[in-house]
């Protein structure tokens, strides 16, 4: 076995790497197998490994539920078979799997509904992680499951990831364990054909769909075959698919135009793979659904835009948003191989040569940019800290511990982080954290039938159709009426889910009406998205995460007071609304009273100019209700004024020239003479310090203007007792003598200090004047006798003896008034002209 990936053999076809795969996981009980696109990885692998072992199951992990169907389907037709048998798959909303079945391919998600119902893996005898470049959340908590079920519980599981482009060497370190030597790496050669790169980018200012569908006629034009086309997202391709209209007729026949992403029901998926009807040709214009494990028959042209769209999570707002950037190169290389699974093929891609040097080698990984509240669950759920399980890379902390505050206030998690019985019961529901929360409480409160309907809307959009109603209740309507089989597969799967939790059972009659009861099922699931609107400008609204959002002004929910935003995508300004729902706040408080919170709290008011004592009534940081009352405690705006100082900073004090100079000499003597015992000024230390320092001169104050009533110096010297302010005028003092008998300040802001004193007045002066205890010589800036610096220096004795010479003759004749004697030793120092002195 080779103990370094680096050792693995070369590439060899998938067949001769069988018997090597056979002979690792009998020795290591895990690999790594890297594999060209076409080698036949995700239908050749799994179908071996059955054989090997007709006892137990082998677990296929897909990421999507396309190509979990569509893999199943080809390896049963393989076997000679219907999916089900031999070979199964689960997903959602659909499973084909019998007593028969050893091989089923599941999606990510619900392998880990298994291994949570299961940890043993009863009867699994090998988990295989396919298309694992992609690391999907999902996937890599699947497999640091998988790891510690095998190292504690089942040492024999057998562990096989796969992917095209992967990081071979940091997967096989992981599968190995911290202890022992890397897993063996095979890497196969692909069954493709050829395929001919070129680069045909498109005019930088024209509209992408406009570019695209001209690439695409041009292909049909000069290529035969079927063209299977790279856009990022549902909107490019319903804009691509408006301008090329049902098909584009050529001289070897028509070429159809078929939509592919992950909206469209399974039916419309299977058909964009299907291959074209005899005499015509297929233009299927996909995401990046198409990108892997998923063969489209009589495809031999891949038009690529290079463009991918991604989400960003933000923990802080709890809002996504997707951005559109350059496909990786690893993608690219992906997206070429799709042109030559069958024939030999063309990859056109739409940018220059020169612009695919700056694109990332691989793709951003998801466990860095998607909302962790649903692992965060699972983690609960399987009672481990994240310390204690073997990641390729750990969740991001902050998204981790914002997701686990969510969970808190959902009630899944108890103060210690264990999971809850609720927590539990949101497992056990196929859906997310939030509506699986939305799901049982609304049962709770009989509105369980209307809950379902809610979640399939929220989790299967395109049930409402193209384009769907910003109001939530006619996005339901159009549900209800034309939202083909994934509406009520979606809302059967939910209802039979919700009956198994237990609890109130399913269909119990609720007193509100369905609009209130909409807003209050969706509040229950996003309360931090309730908003209120921002007087009385229509559409624009401040969410209770404290994010400010909009709506356009035609739509009817623009001119409501409260509304929940179900779905919104976050922006560089105000998050864009784009489903709602009208809010009454009166049956939220009647339904989900525990929501509501009431505190008397000094709140800001007037844009931050001043302070007010109010009673309010607030659902999380969203203030619903306000009534002035008077400050009995003064001591209430402390805090207040400290949240502010912190946020916007020092700034926002009345900093004058003395207190100014007076911090500077403080935190001089405290980093010259640290022995002195000198607080620490620096802002951090100050900030960090407030309530101690600043916060009894704070008390009872309420306007922001009054703050400048503060005397910051004295607050400041209050800091230092008897001793320390004596040291303080003697180790730094704000003037210095100098030997003309002026006393000049020192400004203590520039490092170091500097003393500006006219030339003159340091006649006889041998040695620089130095503070803190003679440890940092003043910097002086000798000045003209028209008080312009002629020379800057530390050290006065080098500036008497080179530098006063030519100051002399240059200056001299200039300023025939002042004294400019040759020997400045021994000259008197004087402040006046020669015939003052």
């Amino acid at each position: 076995m080779s103990k370094d990936p680096s050792e693995a053999p070369q590439a060899r076809a998938l067949e001769d790497l069988l018997n090597p795969l056979d002979a690792a996981l009998e020795s290591r009980g895990a690999a790594v197998l890297v594999a060209e696109p076409g080698a036949g990885k995700t239908t050749r692998v799994p179908l071996h490994l059955a054989a090997c072992n007709r006892e137990d199951r082998v677990i296929v992990l897909q990421p999507r539920r396309l190509a979990a169907r569509m893999a199943a389907t080809y390896m049963a037709g393989q076997l000679g078979e219907s999916a089900g048998q031999t070979v199964g798959y689960r997903v959602r909303d659909e499973q084909k799997v019998s007593e028969r079945t050893r091989v089923e391919l599941v999606t990510d998600g619900l392998f880990l509904r298994r291994i949570q119902g299961d940890p043993l893996l009863e009867g699994v005898g090998t988990v295989v992680f396919d298309e694992f470049h992609l690391r999907r959340p999902e996937a890599e908590l699947a497999l640091a499951f998988a790891l510690q079920v095998r190292r504690l519980l089942r040492p024999e599981l057998r562990i096989v990831v796969m992917s095209a482009t992967l990081d071979d060497e940091a997967v096989a370190r992981l599968l190995a364990g911290p202890e022992a030597d890397a897993v063996a790496v095979l890497r196969a050669r692909g069954r493709q054909f050829p395929v001919e790169v070129r680069y045909a980018p498109t005019a930088k200012d024209a509209p992408l769909a406009d570019g695209v569908a001209q690439a695409v006629r041009d292909a049909l034009a000069v290529e035969p075959g079927s063209i299977l086309v790279f856009l990022p997202g549902e909107r490019e391709i319903r804009e691509v698919a408006a301008r090329l209209g049902e098909g584009v007729d050529t001289p070897a026949g028509p070429a159809r135009i078929a939509p592919l992403f992950g909206r469209l029901s399974a039916q419309e998926q299977a058909r964009a793979v299907r291959p074209a009807p005899a005499g015509e040709r297929k233009v299927v214009l996909a995401t990046d659904i198409a990108e892997t494990s998923l063969t489209i028959e009589g495809v031999r042209v891949v038009i690529d835009t290079g463009l991918s769209r991604e989400p960003r999570f933000d923990a802080a707002t709890g809002l996504s948003r997707l951005v559109t950037r350059p496909a990786s190169k690893a993608a690219a290389e992906q997206r070429a191989g799709r042109a030559g699974r069958t024939e030999s093929g063309v990859a056109i891609r739409l940018w220059s040569r020169a612009d695919e040097v700056a694109r990332p080698d691989y793709a951003t990984p998801g466990m860095q940019q998607v909302d962790l509240l649903p692992l965060a669950l699972e983690l609960a759920g399987w009672g481990e800290a994240v310390a204690e399980l073997d990641w390729l890379e750990p969740p991001p902390a902050q998204g981790l511990a914002s997701a686990q505050a969510v969970l808190a206030e959902l009630g899944a998690v108890d103060a210690d982080g264990r999971v809850t019985g609720h927590g539990q019961a949101l497992l056990r529901l196929p859906a997310h954290p939030r509506l699986a929360h939305m799901l049982l409480r609304g049962r709770e409160r009989g509105l369980a039938r209307l809950a379902c309907e809610l979640a399939v809307a929220v989790e299967e959009p395109g049930v409402a159709g193209p384009e769907p109603p910003l109001e939530l209740g006619a996005r339901l309507e159009r549900a209800r009426r034309s939202g083909g089989r994934a509406w009520p597969s979606g809302l059967r799967r939910l209802e039979q889910a919700l009956a198994r939790v237990g609890g109130r059972p399913v269909g119990t009659e609720a007193v509100l009406d369905e609009s209130s009861a909409l807003g209050v099922l969706a509040a229950l699931a996003w309360p931090e998205r309730i908003a209120r609107r921002r007087g009385e400008a229509a559409g624009r609204f401040v969410m209770g995460n404290g994010r400010g959002a909009w709506l356009p002004e035609r739509e009817r929910l623009a001119h409501t007071d409260y509304l929940v935003a179900v779905d919104c995508t976050d922006a560089d300004r105000e998050a864009r609304i784009r489903c709602a729902v009208a809010l009454d706040l009166a049956a939220l408080e009647q339904e989900a009273p525990e929501l509501f919170h009431r505190e008397t709290r000094c709140d800001w008011v007037e844009d931050g100019a001043r302070l007010e004592n109010a009673r309010v009534r607030r659902i999380g940081t969203l203030v619903v209700e306000r009534q002035m009352v008077a400050l009995d405690d003064p001591a209430a705006t402390i805090p207040r004024w400290c949240e502010r100082l912190r946020r916007e900073g020092l700034a926002l004090l009345p900093w004058d020239d003395t207190a100014t100079q007076l911090r500077a000499r403080i935190q001089l003597l405290h980093e010259a003479m640290p022995e002195g015992g000198f607080p620490d000024l620096r802002d951090t230390a100050l900030l960090r310090a407030l309530e101690d320092w600043l916060g009894p001169y704070l008390a009872g104050i309420t306007r922001r203007r009054d703050l400048e009533r503060l005397d910051l110096a004295a607050i400041l010297r209050a800091r230092l007792d008897w001793d320390h302010q004596q040291q303080l005028e003697r180790e730094a003092p704000a003037r210095i003598e100098v030997p003309s008998g002026s006393a000049h300040r020192i400004d203590y802001t520039q490092d170091p200090p500097v003393l500006a004193v006219k030339l003159q007045e340091l006649f006889g002066l041998g040695e620089t004047p130095r503070v803190a205890g003679g440890r940092m010589a003043l910097v002086l800036h000798l000045l003209s006798p028209a008080r312009r610096p002629v020379q800057v220096t530390q050290d006065l004795k080098s500036f008497w003896e080179n530098g006063y010479p030519d100051v002399r003759r240059e200056l001299k004749g200039r300023y025939p008034k002042h004294p400019w004697p040759e020997d400045p030793w021994n000259a008197p120092a004087t402040r006046h002209t020669k015939r003052r002195g």
